[in-house]
């Protein structure tokens, strides 16, 4: 059963927010950074590890392992269940959002031309619209949100 967090403490954002900007460092480096004990680092890592269900991903160059195209669409779906199952299981999805009135926000990578063309044929079929859709050229910010200290709501 998971842990409740009564309430995340400008201690806990801290850790956290020390824990965004590099992620591999070591609990005893953020304690004499923070000036705060090692074992009060580690169990506050740990409850936020468990409330705030925090992973650690690779961020690469999809460039370098051969998938330099990469395209964002935003698709209007009339059977929201099935198509985003279908789109959340497809080959070519990277990222896949909900949006608001059943919209989806997708983020699909391709290795060339003909593979999206492929793909934009497999969503007319589908009866996915196409609103909008854009190349994604290079990512200039990526997860680099730190909550508010000051401000802890």
């Amino acid at each position: 059963m998971k842990k409740t967090m009564k309430k995340i403490t400008n201690k806990k954002l801290k850790i956290l927010n020390e824990l965004r900007i590099d992620s591999k460092q070591k609990l005893l480096d953020i304690s004499r950074k923070l000036k705060i004990p090692v074992s009060t680092v580690f169990n506050n890592y740990y409850e936020l590890k468990e409330f705030l269900n925090m992973t650690h991903s690779i961020v690469f160059d999809f460039d370098t392992i051969g998938y330099p195209i990469r395209k964002i669409f935003c698709l209007k779906t009339n059977e929201f269940l099935k198509n985003s199952s279908l789109l959340k299981n497809n080959f070519h999805t990277n990222n896949l959002w909900r949006l608001e009135n059943n919209n989806l926000l997708i983020d699909c990578l391709f290795k060339n031309l003909n593979d999206l063309e492929d793909f934009k044929m497999f969503l007319k079929q589908k009866n996915i619209n196409i609103n909008m859709s854009n190349d994604l050229l290079k990512i200039l910010k990526y997860e680099d949100f730190k909550p508010s200290i000051e401000k802890n709501i």
